[in-house]
């Protein structure tokens, strides 16, 4: 299984863009973290990719950076598939 994460902070445009080219590559799952955005970046990531079971959009309540962020992600993959 493939599986991609994806990293956002206030960024949820381009955020967005990545993860349909990422499952248009072939991606079974992908994880987007929204890392604490100040911004609606999490409720739009959620509302984009409601419907779509393929996306799983989760959010850290605080940003403690790069690192940690995909290490959020990693874990939830881990957990869930």
């Amino acid at each position: 299984m493939k599986i991609g994460i994806v990293l956002n902070f206030n960024n949820y445009q381009q955020t967005m863009e990545c993860a349909q080219r990422l499952l248009k590559s072939g991606m079974d799952q992908i994880v987007v973290v929204d890392n604490a955005s100040s911004n609606n970046s999490y409720r739009l990531l959620l509302d984009e990719f409601e419907s779509n079971q393929q996306v799983n959009v989760i959010l850290s309540k605080q940003n403690c950076g790069y690192a940690t962020g995909n290490n959020i992600g990693l874990l939830f993959a881990e957990k869930h598939f």
